[in-house]
């Protein structure tokens, strides 16, 4: 018995190196490929493929073989380093030999077999624990037909025909943050409240549509198998760092094939990611319990950037892009936490003020009026109605502005974050200072007060105080 424990424990520890090595070779073939070809990191078969031959060393390790088909090392076996001089091994083994006495060897290796599966134990459990979270959240979820009353006529008729035609089951739940799907002995699709009351119609679809495409493809089969595989994998960093990039490469999948090219709707799309980014850093008792969802703020955040420019090239160095994003993101995240009272949207996702109007003068220019330009001129008729390019607080309304009165009539909007609009050179305002308008209100007309030469909106928007290029926010 004892030596059949040795022998295993020899394979085990041949097995971890070699899969250590490979999962190696995979990270950095990615990471590799994704420097050259940022756009990489949403293809899914990719990083399924990376994933999977990083887990494969291991996995054939647990399989009858015979013994050409694997090298079979008895470490025990070895008296010193002379003796290894004639033994073409791999290093490790060489290391392990040069252990004076065979007892004191194969107690070594019998020890590391043991932190083996202490480790794998402990992963095991947390796994069965997490299984068991969410068979418990299922069970306290509530039916289509048992949340009907919280529901308007429109989700009600909307969710019970995509319970019937996509044949899932729709549950509702206050306990989590985010949509998900659980596939296990069933499929189920479970919706926060949260989401239903806070999206609008075109939202709801396009984030529902995303969780039947991940029904579709089977993603949530597979996310069990990974964490089965790493419950066995624990020791191996790398094959979780593939793990998680795999994850997110499912979503940015699943995201791309719900817009399937409509450039129209990214930014309805990931409005609504901004709402479940918003409700899930805000809402501190209802943490987000699904076990196997990769929903978290970052994975979010990165989804909201790729949605909005797919084929985005990143910064020159990966190291420098994933330090800017984590200090913006905890930025961001932070002043959401310390303020939920306010209306607050991370990196915001403006609107054109004026859809219609002609661009007469970009950020930046120099002409007669001003050596740099600190806003854009957008040439209209006099009374065209001029939207909030996002939600906020109204600090200034006012027809006269001290210090500004080259302004005109102006209109400045706080969207928390440090972000600010200003509308100026208006003929009319339509809110108060104080009073808090949505994306897309009407909150004053295009005129030509102050320094004018016509009927214009000179827009402004200042990050942290600054003036800054309104093109990096919205798409004229």
């Amino acid at each position: 018995m004892t030596d059949q424990v040795s022998m295993l424990s020899e394979q085990l520890v041949v097995a971890a190196f070699y899969s250590i090595i490979v999962a190696t070779l995979a990270f950095v073939t990615g990471k590799i490929l994704l420097k050259i070809k940022p756009q990489l990191a949403s293809w899914k078969a990719l990083w399924l493929a990376l994933t999977g031959f990083a887990h494969l060393p291991f996995i054939i390790s647990f399989f009858p073989r015979p013994a050409s088909y694997w090298p079979v090392f008895d470490l025990s076996s070895l008296q010193s380093m002379e003796q290894t001089a004639s033994v073409n091994l791999i290093e490790v083994t060489e290391l392990i030999a040069s252990v004076s006495s065979p007892i004191q060897t194969r107690n070594l290796i019998i020890g590391l077999f043991a932190i083996y599966c202490l480790g794998l134990i402990y992963h095991l459990v947390q796994f069965v624990g997490r299984c068991y979270r969410m068979n418990q959240l299922l069970r306290q979820s509530e039916s289509l037909q048992q949340g009907a009353d919280r529901l308007s006529k429109r989700n009600y008729d909307f969710l019970s025909k995509l319970q019937r035609q996509c044949k899932l089951e729709v549950r509702l739940n206050n306990q989590v943050t985010t949509p998900f799907i659980s596939q296990t002995y069933r499929t189920t699709l479970v919706i926060p409240y949260s989401t239903l009351n806070e999206l609008n119609n075109l939202q709801l679809r396009l984030v529902v549509r995303h969780e039947w495409h991940h029904k579709k493809s089977n993603d949530g089969r597979l996310q069990w198998l990974f964490q089965i595989l790493l419950c066995f994998n624990w020791f191996n960093p790398f094959c979780r760092s593939l793990v998680r990039l795999s994850n997110w490469a499912i979503e940015a999948s699943c995201d791309e094939k719900v817009l399937n090219n409509k450039t129209n709707l990214r930014r309805t799309y990931a409005l609504a990611m901004l709402k479940i980014l918003r409700r899930s850093a805000t809402d501190l008792s209802h943490q987000p319990v699904a076990a196997f969802s990769s929903q978290s703020n970052r994975s979010i955040t990165m989804r909201i950037n790729h949605i909005m420019d797919p084929s985005a090239k990143g910064f020159k160095s990966f190291l420098s892009r994933l330090t800017l994003f984590s200090a913006s993101a905890a930025f961001s995240l932070a002043t959401i936490a310390a303020q939920p009272t306010t209306e607050v949207t991370g990196e915001q996702i403006l609107i054109n003020p004026l859809p219609e109007a002609k661009l007469t003068s970009p950020y930046g220019e120099r002409n007669k009026f001003h050596k740099f330009h600190n806003g854009m001129d957008l040439a209209a008729e006099t009374g065209t109605p001029i939207l909030a390019a996002a939600s906020g607080k109204v600090i200034i309304s006012t027809e006269k502005l001290k210090g500004k009165t080259n302004y005109g009539t102006i209109i400045i909007l706080d969207h928390g974050n440090g972000l600010q609009t200003i509308y100026s050179h208006l003929s009319k305002l339509n809110v108060r200072e104080g009073e808090t308008v949505k994306q897309g209100e009407v909150i004053g007309r295009v005129g030509a007060t102050g320094k004018a030469t016509g009927p214009h909106l000179h827009l402004e928007v200042h990050q942290n105080s600054k003036a800054v290029n309104p093109a990096n926010f919205i798409r004229f």
